[in-house]
């Protein structure tokens, strides 16, 4: 597959379906949840018992606070992204996952040139901040946009705006 195309399709989902699924976390009214593969990071229990909002909120800054803590350890020149796809794959939606593995094999066959998205996916940068945190939720239509943004030295820096889908609740 040529590598710019690869790289177009996965920021283009990147940007319009970055879906981390909210696997049992509480959905109120007669709407029925999405039923996909059992999640690996799982939301506490104690995310049934919040509103909709807040469960949003609670399960994207648990998301992003072990994301961002993979992205600052050591892991043999493997990327936080990569990481999540080896051990957490079920929290992003098949569309996103199986772009990112087609853009980390063109990056693997392309060693020693830029090939792929060239940046964090979840952190929307090459150098991100050492925190981010969940500024702002939205939940509509039985999705969530949350607004995720990048901190240091108390400024704001990046924006990320995830979308989550309820499955599994």
């Amino acid at each position: 597959m040529n590598p710019l195309r690869v790289k177009k399709n996965v920021i283009s989902m990147l940007c319009v379906m970055a879906v981390l699924p909210l696997t049992g976390c509480k959905k109120t009214g007669s709407q029925n949840a999405q039923v996909a593969s059992s999640a690996t990071l799982k939301p506490s229990s104690s995310f049934a018992s919040l509103s909709q909002e807040q469960s949003c909120s609670a399960f994207t800054q648990d998301f992003y606070n072990w994301y961002v803590s993979v992205g600052h350890q050591q892991h043999n020149d493997k990327a936080a992204a990569e990481i999540l796809v080896e051990q957490k794959p079920d929290v992003l939606g098949g569309a996103l996952l199986k772009a990112l593995k087609e853009d980390f094999e063109v990056q693997r066959r392309s060693e020693g040139e830029i090939a792929g998205i060239d940046f964090d996916p979840f952190l929307n940068s090459q150098d991100p901040s050492s925190r981010f945190i969940v500024e702002n939720v939205v939940v509509k239509n039985g999705d969530c946009l949350a607004t995720v943004r990048g901190v240091e030295s108390g400024q704001k820096y990046e924006r990320v705006t995830p979308e989550l889908m309820w499955v599994g609740a």
